[in-house]
């Protein structure tokens, strides 16, 4: 695990400094990596690569980056793990190994076979920089599930790129103007997602994508951009799928799979460990890993003080019963008050996900114990464990059922009901209720739930900006319809986007079993009985956990790794919310509806309404803001 950086420079404008940029940009994000630093240099100096490394497989100098290939066609900086490096050494008629690391067989492979053929056989996680001398191109990958982060973008006729957007603030020619649409996005879903950064001028890679520059002599550059991977192109009928298991059990097939997959992911040069949070995703990828090894594993687990949010005790009794070596936090809101002024600097641009406090605080108390921590990340997109599918789905299977002109009719007739409900909780019903009878499909009524309607982002921003489209040709219906879609959108830019930075930020790698593109593929093309239904959700992984932890020590409601910000921000928070949601910092930023912010900020004190996730929202915009 490692951070990446660097530029293509065609006009020469900063060869004379060239070093010393790239030395900064990389030292920027020296917390991805901080074990060795490393950069190269073409013999122009327009292009320049640097490297920030995390040694987790050879720790010898053999691993450092950036790597030149033997013949010195390639070079590469590479963050992430390619898991089966081994297989593809042995597939490789190569006995001149420098040392073991997986980038020395990245290199040769792709010396071997091609970028194209290589990246297709590499089951891993990573964000890959790639120049070819013989072909003066420059290769930018991002693995599968969108695991590492990769940007890059055009500022004064510089090609910039990296790991992370602090890297950029220290080339001269980075513009740093804000996106307009960019803050609308966030504000529509608490994350950016897409290929959008905050910044107008730098976009991120997608998940599955590969972007190749093809640079000549005469200063023109070329981009193609190619999807590799895609879930949507990684599914075929389930009616295959029903005939296979007419005498097979799919919990076994899981469990070898994920047993495959957990062997490969326990390979580090350093001591590896798990979080545990007495769910289901993390309990399982625990007793998978406890099974495979002769020591105890060490485990990682944070509660809070309030009782309403702990899961402490469920995963202390499940570390009990699967005899790890258990480690826990307990926590309180002077931890989160610590923490806050950090995620700006964490995040580089407004990210509202409350989640990211204790995910922080877990990854730097997994720190102290080991360097290289599996996490259950993935089983709710891909196995339906989000509350919400439930929540929608029954919504939707009442409303379809009113034919459309009763539901118009309805929806115009309330509109002036609204404003005769003074008492804020019935009114937010009472709208809710009439944007649910506007709707046209489940994907309408899920999107309700996930993200602001346009309605809602004008009522907040007085700001031009255009709306994500988040419309997809879908393979799914039903249930699978809205995990597709947190699948390609929110694992992503949210959960991915959280759990990498937090981790990073404290030189952890972290590895998730269930976003190995083998255990997605199967996920997707199990047929959704095996999943999801009206009253139960995750039900395979819960088949397969009862193997191995009693069911009363895991079936239970789900709670999610929140917070309670909701009664924090009434009472240890409350003088950091006023402030920071002062008139003046609203006035300054210039953008929000003050009386709006200023309405919800008063209603939720009062505890009149419940209005947590929006303020976080502004909270983390304006903190963000004064920081950048």
């Amino acid at each position: 695990m490692c951070g990446i950086t660097g530029y293509y420079d065609p006009s020469g404008v900063y060869v004379n400094s060239s070093k010393n940029i790239v030395s900064a940009m990389s030292l920027a994000i020296k917390h991805r990596g901080p074990d060795n630093m490393g950069f190269w240099l073409s013999e122009d100096k327009r292009l320049a690569l640097a490297h920030q490394r995390l040694s987790i497989i050879d720790l010898s100098i053999e691993g450092n980056q950036p790597m030149t290939s033997p013949s010195g066609r390639y070079v590469i900086i590479f963050n992430g793990e390619i898991y089966n490096h081994q297989e593809i050494k042995s597939l490789l008629n190569n006995n001149n190994w420098r040392g073991s690391s997986d980038t020395e067989i990245l290199l040769a492979a792709i010396e071997a076979w091609g970028i194209s053929e290589t990246i297709e056989k590499c089951n891993g996680m990573f964000a890959i920089i790639l120049w070819d001398r013989d072909l003066n191109q420059l290769t930018m990958i991002r693995d599968r599930l969108g695991e590492k982060p990769l940007y890059y973008g055009w500022n004064k006729n510089v090609l910039l790129f990296a790991s992370e957007l602090k890297s950029f603030k220290h080339h001269p020619a980075f513009n740093g103007e804000m996106d307009s649409d960019a803050i609308g996005l966030y504000f529509q879903y608490g994350y950016i997602p897409g290929t959008k950064s905050i910044y107008k001028s730098i976009n991120k890679i997608l998940p599955g994508t590969m972007v190749q520059f093809n640079l000549d002599t005469t200063e023109k550059v070329s981009e193609e951009v190619t999807e590799y991977w895609t879930l949507k192109n990684s599914t075929y009928s389930h009616q295959l799928v029903e005939n296979i298991y007419e005498n097979r059990d799919p919990v076994d097939d899981l469990e070898e799979l994920l047993l495959q997959v957990i062997s490969q992911q326990s390979i580090a040069d350093v001591q590896l460990g798990s979080f545990l949070s007495g769910g289901v995703d993390s309990s399982l990828i625990t007793a998978l890993l406890q099974k495979q090894t002769n020591t105890r594993v060490k485990t990682f687990s944070i509660g809070f003080s309030e009782k309403k949010y702990d899961e402490s005790a469920y995963a202390s009794k499940v570390a009990e019963h699967l005899n790890t070596d258990h480690n826990e936090l307990i926590l309180n809101s002077e931890d989160l008050k610590n923490v806050i002024p950090n995620l700006p600097e964490l995040f580089d641009e407004p990210f509202s996900d409350p989640s990211a406090v204790p995910t922080l605080l877990v990854s730097k108390f997994a720190k102290t114990g080991v360097t290289v921590c599996l996490s259950g990340d993935g089983g709710d997109e891909l196995f339906g464990g989000y509350s919400r599918y439930h929540r929608t789905h029954n919504i939707w299977s009442k409303i379809s059922r009113i034919p459309n002109e009763i539901r118009d009719s309805f929806s115009l007739m309330m509109q002036p009901i609204d404003a005769l409900y003074k008492e804020r909780d019935l009114f937010h019903k009472w709208q809710r209720l009439s944007s649910y009878l506007k709707c046209d499909s489940l994907l309408d009524c899920y999107k309700l739930q996930t993200q602001n309607s346009q309605t809602e982002l004008k009522k907040i921003l007085n700001l031009d900006f255009n709306i994500f489209n988040n419309e997809t040709n879908k393979p799914f219906k039903n249930y699978e319809e809205m995990m597709y879609l947190d699948a390609i959108t929110y694992l992503p830019g949210d959960i991915l986007v959280k759990v990498d930075r937090s981790a990073m930020s404290v030189s952890l790698e972290t590895r998730a079993p269930f976003l190995n593109h083998d255990v997605v593929e199967f996920a997707f093309n199990l047929p959704e009985k095996y999943k999801i239904n009206k009253r139960d959700s995750k039900i395979i992984l819960n088949q397969l956990l009862s193997r191995y932890v009693p069911i009363e020590l895991f079936k239970r409601p789900k709670m999610g790794f929140g917070m309670p910000i909701d009664i924090w921000m009434r009472d240890d928070l409350r003088e950091w919310t006023e402030d920071t949601l002062s008139t003046s910092n609203i006035k300054k930023i210039g953008i929000f509806n003050e009386k709006l912010v200023r309405k919800r900020l008063n209603e939720h004190l009062s505890g009149k309404s419940d209005w947590h996730i929006f303020l976080w929202r502004v909270l983390m915009f304006i903190e963000w803001h004064q920081k950048h």
